[in-house]
């Protein structure tokens, strides 16, 4: 009995998700930051996307310096704009207001967002010969 109900309920939350397809994330200037297509990761966003709840807050943001979020083959597929917690839908799909994500590091994690420049991995430019010779 155990094991039908863990398979029903796996079952559900993998129907929960499997209608989306992509997310795409951009940065203020539509450079790509990263996509999610596979369904760890799609998974993983949809339980924090989940977490959003609709506020009347009225924020002064300056959505430039935000992030683009695409969203496809969902219920909520078009582009949502992004910034600090706080979401924004650009598209008629989606139900129109301002929404908050509750839990929103982990949500940028899951993107891929970072705000440190510092943090963002990149090549060493470091040569073998040079690690090698800085190691003894």
């Amino acid at each position: 009995m155990k094991n039908i109900l863990f398979l029903s309920l796996t079952l559900f939350c993998s129907l929960a998700f499997a209608d989306i397809k992509s997310v795409t994330v951009f940065d203020g200037e539509f450079k790509k930051i990263n996509e999610l297509t596979q369904p760890k990761d799609i998974e993983a966003f949809y339980s924090l996307w989940q977490t959003k709840i609709a506020s009347d807050k009225k924020i002064k943001m300056d959505w430039s310096k935000g992030f683009k979020i695409d969203i496809s083959g969902d219920n909520d597929s078009g582009r949502w704009l992004y910034c600090g917690g706080w979401l924004m839908p650009l598209s008629k799909s989606a139900s129109v207001g301002l929404y908050q994500i509750q839990n929103y590091q982990q949500f940028e994690l899951v993107l891929g967002i970072t705000h440190n420049k510092s943090m963002v991995h990149r090549p060493s430019k470091l040569g073998l010969d040079s690690l090698t010779l800085a190691a003894h």
